[in-house]
């Protein structure tokens, strides 16, 4: 997979990133902050490793993708928080669920 079809996704963060900041600016961060858990029913930090940890798993289902590949795709800086989050959410290590999910096809 080249740049360009890295790249939505990561641009796709950032523009959610740049609206929630104009909001905050606009009418408060608390009034964003209760607004966007009420639609969501999750902290913004909460969707935003959800949604990470989402495109990672996607990622690893590409045989050319590595986990630290995956890891740094979706927008993580940190191998060691990507690593904490993935154990949580999918109760595996990125390296258990790519081989699982390699060893079905």
């Amino acid at each position: 997979m080249d740049n360009d079809e890295k790249q939505p996704f990561l641009t796709h963060l950032e523009e959610l990133r740049k609206r929630l900041i104009v909001c905050a600016i606009a009418v408060g961060i608390g009034f964003v902050i209760t607004y966007f858990f009420k639609k969501t029913q999750k902290t913004f930090s909460d969707y935003l490793i959800e949604t990470r940890i989402t495109n990672a798993c996607k990622l690893l289902t590409q045989d050319d993708f590595t986990v630290s590949e995956s890891c740094f795709e979706s927008g993580y800086n940190s191998t060691s928080n990507f690593h904490r989050h993935f154990r949580r959410l999918t109760g595996l290590s990125p390296k258990e669920y790519k081989k699982k999910i390699l060893s079905n096809y």
